[in-house]
C-alpha cells in the first residue's frame, strides 16, 4: 500500500503566502509617471502645459467629483482617482492627476500586510508552545496531530487483510477471545494499516481439522471454536471498517491457517497466530506511518513476542493461557458456590510483578533511573559510577519492565474483563495488589480509553450479575513463586541441570534395555539419493540461501537424503508442506523438481521466509506459497510433510500434523535436548513407552544425552547416537499405532550431520484407501 500526503507545516506555509502577496500586491502598485503615456492620447493637451512650463499649486491633492470624472478631466481621473489644479505660467489654468495619495495607501498596505504577518507569527508559536505542553502531558501525539492535517490518498484494494473467527448468532455479532483481543489491539493503534474481516463461522466448526485416532494410543489435541465463551461485540464503535464474510467466500490461503490470520494481497503469503499478526500489523502500520505512536509496543529491538509460544514462556502466557483463563472466567457463574479460586494464571502474573524486571540494556536504564530520581547530583553522580550488581533493583512498571509493549495491550484486554468479573464477587486488592497496580496505570493511558468501547458490550453483559449476599471464601492458588521469564534462574533448579549424568543416563538406558526395546537403522526407500546439481539453476542451491561455504557440502548432503525421500513418496498433485522452511533449502529444491505439485513454506521467521521468497522470484516458480505462522496454527491439508532439522519439540509437532492429516512425513530431527512437554504434546510419544514407567525427567534425561553427538573419536558419541534411536523409535511407534509403514534411515554419508537421522513415514495402504 502507497500513501501520498501534503505535509502539515502551518508556521512556514502561512509565511510563505504572505510574502507572495507582499510581492504581487508591490507589483501591482505603480507610480503615476509608469502608467502615463498610456493616457496622454485621450488628455486634454491643455491640461499638459505642466509637462513645458513652470507653473504654481493652486490647491492639494483632491479626490475627483463626479463631474470631473464624467466631464471636466476624465482622463486624468481614470489614472489615480485623484486630481491637482495648478496654474501654468503661460497656457494658465489647468488640471493635473496627482500621486501623493497613491503611496500614502501603498504605505498602509505595507502596514496592514505587516500586522498580518506578526499575527501569524504569534498564533503559530502559541500554537507550538501549546502543542508540547499537551505533549509532555502525555494527551496529544505526533503522528495523531500529523493525520488531522494530511490529506491521505489509499487505494483501499492494495491493503493487507486480517481475517478474524467470528459469528451472529440471533443477531448479535460474537467473536472469540483471540478476536476480542485482536479488535482491541486495532482500536488502540486507530489507524491500523490493515483491512479487518469477520470470518462467519457455524456452530458445530472447528478451527482445526481433528481426524478420530486409528488407535488409542494417540488423543490429539484441538482447538475447537466454543460459543459459549465467545463474547459480544459492537462494530460501529471501531475507527476501522470490518468486513463480514462467510468462511466459504474466504481465500484458499486462509484455510491453511488458524485464525487470526493476515493474507497480503501482493503475494501468496500468510501470516497466522495472534502475536505474528499483531507484530505484523504494528510493523505495517510503521511502514506507512514512522511516526505512529505504536512503535514502542515492539519493544527493545522490535522482539516484543517474536518467540513461538511451543518454546517462549511469555508467548506462551501472552497467547495461550491468559486467553483460556479470560474463557473459564468469562463463562463461570459463581452465583450458587461458596467458595471461588483465584485464577493460576492470575496469581503467577502477581508473583511476576513481584521479580524485578529483566532488562536487555539494565546498567542504562538503571542509570537513566538514578538521573530522573535522584535528585542530589553528588549522590546521583555517585550512583552511576557503580556496577550493575551494586545497583538497587528496579520494578515492574508495566509487563516487560519500564515500557509499554504489546504484552501490555494483549494482557490488559483480557485481565480488564477478568479482573472486573471477579470483583463482583472479592476485593482483590489485598490478594494480588501489584496486578491491581499496574491495571489501574495502564487504564489511564488514553490510547487504551480510546479502545475500551471495543469491551464494551461483554463488560455490560458481565455487570448484569450480581452478588448474591453471601460473603465468598476466596482460595488462593499455590503457584510457583518465580517470574514469567524464561531466563529466570528462580526457574530452573540445579536438579534440572544435571541431565547428563553418567549414571543417570546409564539407569535409563538400563529401563530400556529391560523392556527390549532395541532399535535398528533401515535402507533408504530411494535406490539413489544423489541430486544433479550442476544441471540445477544457480538459485536451487543452498549456496543462494546465504549459507556459509564451511556448510554448503554437507548441507548439500542433507538435501540429497531428504528430497530423494520426498520424490519416493509424492505424487504429482501432492501439496507438499516444508515445516520450519527457514531460507526455503528444501522446498525451493522439491518445488522446481516437482512442478505438479504445490509447496508450501511454513515458517515463523519473517527474514527467512524473505530470503526465500528473494529466491522463488528468481527461478519464476508458481507452485511456492508462504505461511509465517507457529506450527501449532497451521491447519491446512497436505499430503506430504517434510523438516530438516527442525529443533526440538518441533520435530514432534510436525509428526503431529502429519498424522493428523494422514499425510506421509519426512522428518529429520535435532537438539533432542530441547524436548519438553508443552501445551500441545506430551512425553514420551508412544504408549508403549509410557507403559514402561518412564518418567518424565528419565525421558528427558536420554533427549540431553541424544545430543552428545560429536566426531568419531568421541567416547559419547556411540552413547548419543544409541540415545537418538531411542527417542526416535517412541517418535515412530506413535506413527505405527495409528496405521503407518515407518523407517528410521541413517544419512549418507553419515558425517554430513551429527544429528544424521532421518524418520520416514507412510500410511498403510488399505488405510489410505479408507480417506
Amino acid at each position: 500500500m502507497r500513501v501520498k500526503c501534503v505535509p502539515a507545516r502551518v508556521l512556514p506555509t502561512l509565511l510563505g503566502l504572505t510574502f507572495v502577496a507582499l510581492i504581487l500586491e508591490s507589483r501591482s502598485v505603480s507610480p503615476v509617471e509608469d502608467q502615463t503615456e498610456e493616457f496622454l492620447s485621450r488628455v486634454n493637451t491643455h491640461d499638459l502645459c505642466w509637462i513645458s512650463e513652470d507653473y504654481d499649486l493652486l490647491d492639494d491633492c483632491q479626490r475627483c467629483s463626479g463631474v470631473e470624472k464624467t466631464i471636466i478631466v476624465p482622463a486624468l481621473c481614470q489614472l489615480t482617482g485623484y486630481r491637482q489644479k495648478i496654474n501654468c505660467y503661460i497656457s494658465g489654468e489647468a488640471y493635473r492627476s496627482c500621486a501623493v495619495l497613491v503611496w500614502q495607501e501603498e504605505l498602509r498596505f505595507w502596514l496592514f500586510e505587516g500586522l498580518v504577518a506578526a499575527v501569524g507569527v504569534i498564533a503559530g508559536l502559541s500554537t507550538a508552545l501549546r502543542y508540547q505542553k499537551l505533549r509532555s502531558q502525555g494527551r496529544l501525539d505526533p503522528y495523531l496531530l500529523m493525520r488531522q492535517v494530511q490529506i491521505p490518498i489509499l487505494n483501499m484494494e492494495e491493503q493487507d487483510t486480517l481475517y478474524l473467527t467470528g459469528g451472529k448468532i440471533e443477531g448479535e455479532i460474537l467473536v472469540p477471545g483471540e478476536t476480542l483481543i485482536a479488535l482491541f489491539t486495532l482500536q488502540y493503534c486507530h489507524d491500523p494499516a490493515i483491512s479487518v474481516v469477520l470470518v462467519q463461522h457455524k456452530n458445530e466448526a472447528s478451527d482445526t481439522p481433528s481426524p478420530s485416532p486409528l488407535s488409542s494410543g494417540e488423543n490429539f489435541k484441538t482447538a475447537n471454536l466454543d460459543c459459549d465463551s465467545w463474547f459480544p461485540i459492537d462494530v460501529s464503535c471501531m475507527s476501522f471498517g470490518v468486513i463480514v464474510k462467510e468462511e466459504k467466500d474466504c481465500p484458499d490461503m486462509i484455510g491453511n491457517c488458524m485464525l487470526p490470520a493476515i493474507l497480503m494481497t501482493s503475494q501468496p503469503w500468510c501470516v497466522a497466530g495472534l502475536c505474528s499478526s499483531l507484530r505484523f500489523i504494528l510493523n505495517r502500520t510503521l511502514e506507512i506511518h514512522p511516526e505512529h505512536y505504536c512503535r514502542q509496543l515492539l519493544g527493545f529491538r522490535g522482539g516484543c513476542l517474536q518467540a513461538c509460544a511451543e518454546v517462549s514462556v511469555w508467548t506462551k502466557f501472552c497467547e495461550v493461557e491468559t486467553l483460556e483463563t479470560l474463557k473459564n472466567v468469562f463463562r463461570d457463574r459463581y452465583c450458587n458456590t461458596a467458595k471461588i479460586e483465584l485464577p493460576r494464571d492470575i496469581m503467577r502474573y502477581e508473583h511476576h510483578m513481584q521479580h524485578p524486571p529483566i532488562l536487555h540494556n539494565a546498567l542504562k536504564r538503571k542509570q537513566e533511573y538514578i538521573r530522573n530520581t535522584v535528585h542530589d547530583k553528588n549522590e546521583q553522580q555517585e550512583l552511576c559510577q557503580k556496577k550493575l550488581a551494586q545497583l538497587p533493583q528496579l520494578e515492574h512498571k508495566f509487563a516487560e519492565g519500564l515500557d509499554m509493549t504489546l504484552a501490555d495491550v494483549i494482557l490488559y484486554a483480557s485481565f480488564h474483563i477478568i479482573i472486573t468479573k471477579l470483583q463482583i464477587y472479592m476485593t482483590l486488592e489485598d490478594v494480588i495488589p501489584l496486578v491491581i497496580k499496574w491495571y489501574e496505570f495502564i487504564s489511564s493511558n488514553s490510547y487504551i480509553q480510546r479502545a475500551l468501547p471495543v469491551l464494551q458490550k461483554t463488560l455490560a453483559s458481565i455487570s448484569a450479575e450480581r452478588k448474591t449476599g453471601t460473603t465468598l471464601e476466596i482460595v488462593i492458588p499455590e503457584v510457583p513463586h518465580e517470574s514469567i521469564y524464561k531466563s529466570d534462574p528462580e526457574r530452573y533448579k540445579p536438579r534440572w541441570r544435571a541431565f547428563t549424568h553418567q549414571e543417570d543416563i546409564e539407569k535409563v538406558l538400563g529401563v530400556l534395555e529391560v523392556a527390549a526395546v532395541k532399535p535398528t537403522y533401515d535402507v533408504h526407500p530411494s535406490d539413489s539419493i544423489s541430486l544433479s546439481w550442476s544441471s540445477f539453476p544457480s538459485a536451487v542451491s543452498p549456496q543462494e540461501g546465504q549459507l556459509p561455504l564451511s556448510r554448503l557440502q554437507r548441507k548439500c548432503q542433507q538435501l540429497e537424503n531428504v528430497v530423494s525421500a520426498i520424490l519416493s513418496v509424492s505424487k504429482p498433485g501432492d501439496v507438499i508442506v516444508d515445516f520450519c522452511a527457514g531460507g526455503g533449502h528444501v522446498g525451493i529444491v522439491v518445488a522446481y523438481s516437482l512442478p505438479d505439485c504445490k509447496v508450501l513454506l511454513v515458517e515463523n521467521k519473517e527474514a527467512s521466509l524473505l530470503r526465500a521468497k528473494k529466491r522463488v522470484e528468481t527461478l519464476e516458480l508458481k507452485n511456492v506459497e508462504f505461511v509465517q505462522c507457529n506450527l501449532d496454527y497451521f491447519k491446512g491439508r497436505f499430503n506430504v510433510g517434510v523438516s530438516l532439522h527442525a529443533c526440538g519439540v518441533a520435530t514432534d509437532l510436525v509428526m503431529l500434523k502429519c498424522l493428523q492429516q494422514k499425510a506421509a512425513f519426512i522428518c529429520s530431527p535435532c537438539c533432542y535436548g530441547g524436548v519438553q512437554p508443552n501445551h500441545i504434546l506430551d512425553y514420551p510419544r508412544s504408549q508403549i513407552y509410557r507403559n514402561m514407567s518412564l518418567s518424565l525427567s528419565e525421558y528427558l534425561t536420554l533427549g540431553h544425552a541424544a545430543d552428545q553427538t560429536h566426531d568419531e573419536n568421541n567416547p559419547k558419541t556411540e552413547q548419543g547416537q544409541l540415545c537418538m534411536k531411542l527417542i526416535d523409535t517412541d517418535r515412530l511407534m506413535l506413527a505405527q499405532s495409528l496405521g503407518y509403514d515407518t523407517r528410521l534411515v541413517l544419512m549418507q554419508p553419515k558425517t554430513c550431520s551429527p544429528k544424521n537421522h532421518l524418520l520416514i513415514g507412510e500410511l498403510k495402504e488399505e488405510l489410505l484407501h479408507n480417506i
